[in-house]
């Protein structure tokens, strides 16, 4: 029988150690549904906002792979923030549904559970990974081939198939 792990958020004190474990207990490649199934995606919402002051905010989703990868960003910059910070922030913002792709004056926050802020980089690439979806990576080929580039070091292959 298949013994889950318990399922950690990606702010666990000890991610990287327990990932590396884990994974070390079967062979490579790792599919990374056995990534999924150790850690939990750290990704509750998005929203697009105008007047958003980044400063002190930390890049997640496609602006994070830009800046760890190869892959380009959009034009319009993903903050990461923690629900409490949400709170406390969204009604000072103007939130945006409909704009121009090319729009700078547009950000996307992704509210994450805790602020992304105080994660080593070591486990914001494994909650970066973890917040895209499987039908994201499956569309977005370049965010697949991204994902996959940072995760090369655990060996794990981020293609969301079967």
């Amino acid at each position: 029988m298949f013994e889950c792990p318990n399922l950690l958020m990606a702010n666990n004190q000890e991610l990287v150690k327990k990932v590396k474990e884990f994974l070390d207990q079967h062979n490579p490649p790792h599919p990374i549904r056995y990534l999924r199934a150790l850690v939990s995606s750290p990704r509750l919402s998005d929203h697009f906002v105008r007047g958003l002051d980044p400063s002190g905010l930390v890049l997640v989703a496609d602006s994070f792979l830009s800046e760890h990868t190869m892959i380009g960003d959009h034009a319009q910059k993903t903050y990461g923030v923690s629900l409490e910070t949400w709170t406390r922030m969204k009604d000072e913002l103007d939130l945006v549904e409909n704009f121009h792709f090319r729009d700078q004056t547009v950000s996307r926050i992704q509210v994450w559970p805790f602020n992304p802020a105080l994660l080593e980089l070591e486990a914001m690439k494994i909650a970066v990974a973890l917040s895209f979806t499987d039908l994201e990576m499956i569309y977005e080929s370049r965010v697949y081939g991204a994902v996959d580039d940072l995760l090369s070091e655990y060996k794990i292959d981020a293609f969301p198939g079967m």
